[in-house]
């Protein structure tokens, strides 16, 4: 697909990204959401959470595999998703104030 944000850095606020899974087995599936998303745990007492993709990145999910970051971590995502997804598209979006603050200040999930 290429750079998610061809327009240039600065240009497009947000890039909106679908997916489609493909995994068979509830096992492919925890997985998945492991490397992307991340994963609070515990063993044997000890609790700690399993750094996903989406962890380091401001991301928000507005539907179920839809996910909107800024345009300059599109690329990662897609990359990402690639790896554990049928099938990713995205598009470069413009984002509301609102969504904009969202981004920056770091807030991630929805």
């Amino acid at each position: 697909m290429g750079d998610p944000h061809p327009e240039g850095p600065g240009k497009t606020a947000g890039v909106l990204i679908v997916y489609r899974t493909r995994w068979t087995t509830p096992t492919q599936a925890n997985r998945f959401c492991q490397k992307i998303f991340g994963q609070a745990t515990s063993s044997q007492g000890y609790r700690y959470r399993r750094k996903g993709v989406l962890d380091t990145i401001p991301h928000w999910r507005p539907a179920r595999n839809v996910i909107v970051v800024r345009a300059g971590d599109g690329q990662k995502v897609v990359t990402a998703l690639k790896e554990w997804t049928e099938e990713v598209e995205w598009w470069p979006v413009p984002l509301r104030p609102q969504d904009r603050r969202r981004l920056s200040e770091g807030l991630r999930g929805f």
